[in-house]
C-alpha cells in the first residue's frame, strides 16, 4: 500500500512540474507575443502587410507549451549538469529548428531557389543550438537559484 501511495505522490508531483513548467513557457510565449507586437504595429502604421507575421502569435504558445512540457519531462535529468545542458539543447532546438519549420514558406517565399534550403538550415540550428544550450543552461540554473 505504501509503495503504491508512493508511486502516486512522485506521479502527482511530476504532473505538477510539467504543468508548472508548461505554465512558465507560456508566461514566455506572452512575453515575447509584446514584443513581437511593436514590429507589426510599425508595419501597420507603415500600411505593410502584416497578416503572414500574425503566424508568430500561435507559434510562441506551442512552441512556449511544448517547450516548457519538454523541461518538465525532462525534470529528472536536470539533476547533472549534462541533463540541464541536454535539456537547453532540445528546447533551444525545438523553439528555434521549429520557428524556422513554421516560418519557412514565408521566409523563403521572395528568394526562389537562391537561399538555403529546409535541411540546411534545420543543419544550422542544429549547430547553433549547440552554442545557445549552455547560456541557456547558466539562465535557467541562476533563475532556479533566485
Amino acid at each position: 500500500m505504501s509503495n503504491q501511495s508512493s508511486v502516486h505522490r512522485r506521479s502527482k508531483a511530476r504532473r505538477e512540474h510539467v504543468l508548472r513548467n508548461v505554465f512558465v513557457g507560456l508566461w514566455c510565449a506572452a512575453g515575447f507575443s509584446v514584443l513581437a507586437t511593436i514590429p507589426i504595429l510599425i508595419g501597420v502604421f507603415k500600411s505593410i502587410n502584416v497578416f503572414p507575421l500574425l503566424w508568430v502569435y500561435p507559434f510562441y504558445f506551442a512552441a512556449g507549451a511544448a517547450g516548457g512540457a519538454l523541461v518538465g519531462l525532462l525534470q529528472p535529468i536536470q539533476h547533472r549538469y549534462l541533463g540541464r545542458l541536454l535539456t537547453a539543447y532540445l528546447v533551444v532546438y525545438l523553439v528555434y529548428g521549429g520557428g524556422t519549420i513554421a516560418f519557412w514558406p514565408m521566409i523563403t517565399a521572395d528568394q526562389g531557389d537562391r537561399g538555403p534550403s529546409l535541411v540546411e538550415m534545420l543543419g544550422f540550428w542544429t549547430v547553433l543550438a549547440l552554442f545557445f544550450a549552455p547560456m541557456y543552461e547558466r539562465i535557467s540554473r541562476n533563475w532556479r537559484t533566485a
